[in-house]
């Protein structure tokens, strides 16, 4: 008859040698560590851990990277937003307008209508539409 096999819990390395170092067994019961096994990790060297760098960086690093990469952001929307700027004021001064304007190529309807559907993902229609001069509907 096969008897069953015992599960071993397993404990995080960094309690295991503080409880070694520190020689104190009460930190490894206050977190549920049965006391023959804390008396265990107290008497017997811990074995060596081999573990890799975290991937992040420490906090300080990761904040300056944060306000860089805004920073960058920032002054790519004030550009996009200056050249939006001065495409809308050259059409307006051109006197073109998209609504006295008919699209007959299917393939340029199609483009038109793949533009506003991608721009209704992060601008209401109701918007995009007013930007192209056409009413919603």
């Amino acid at each position: 008859m096969l008897t069953p096999t015992r599960v071993l819990n397993r404990y995080d390395h960094r309690l295991r040698d503080l409880v070694h170092t520190t020689a104190d067994s009460t930190i490894a019961r206050k977190n549920g560590v049965p006391r023959s096994t804390a008396a265990g990790w107290i008497k017997h060297k811990p074995k060596a851990v081999v573990s890799i760098e975290p991937l992040t960086p420490n906090p300080p690093e990761l904040l300056e990277g944060l306000q860089q990469e805004v920073v960058l952001l920032r002054v790519q929307i004030a550009k996009l937003r200056s050249l939006l700027r001065l495409i809308f004021l050259v059409l307006r001064l051109s006197g073109f307008k998209l609504e006295r304007c008919r699209i007959p190529d299917p393939k340029n309807k199609r483009k038109l209508i793949q533009a506003v559907d991608k721009a209704t993902a992060v601008i209401p229609k109701r918007s995009v539409l007013a930007v192209i001069g056409r009413a919603a509907g």
